[in-house]
């Protein structure tokens, strides 16, 4: 079970609030935004919260000028029933992101059980690093902290 709403609105209340003075200093900045599907899908479906790409890029717009808006994801093999859904998602998300994807992995286990791979982490921080000297902010979305190390 996730957070009851009255704790949802006051989270949101408190980043939108920090969220804003720290935008207020990207006026007029060149930013590049990098979503990681893999990783925000769980932590969506943890928290029971959606993002909608498309406002979210209208939102940034009003603070920086976004020249990348790029969302990474891995899409599955058409015979996996996820397909249709993911390609159905990824038509949307087209509206608002340049979506780049690859083929998602299916890998056994000693136990003989199949894991799904969608690892997107090297195309995004290669994308990040090829366009790092057109861009004053980068935003990455993502639940994983590997990307922390591109701070530096």
């Amino acid at each position: 079970m996730g957070p009851g709403p009255i704790f949802r609105r006051t989270a949101m209340k408190a980043l939108s609030k920090n969220l804003l003075k720290i935008l207020k200093n990207f006026r007029n900045k060149k930013a590049g935004v990098f979503i990681d599907d893999s990783n925000l899908y769980y932590a969506q479906k943890e928290t029971g919260w959606r993002v909608d790409w498309k406002k979210l890029k209208k939102f940034l717009e009003k603070y920086c000028q976004v020249l990348i808006y790029n969302y990474y994801a891995a899409l599955p093999d058409k015979s996996d029933i996820n397909y249709k859904p993911t390609i159905k998602y990824l038509d949307y998300v087209k509206k608002a992101a340049s979506v780049k994807v690859k083929p998602l992995k299916y890998v056994k286990t000693v136990k003989g059980i199949t894991v799904k791979k969608g690892d997107v982490d090297v195309e995004i921080v290669l994308d990040v690093v090829r366009n790092i000297d057109k861009l004053e902010i980068i935003f990455v979305a993502s639940g994983d902290s590997d990307y922390l190390e591109l701070k530096k």
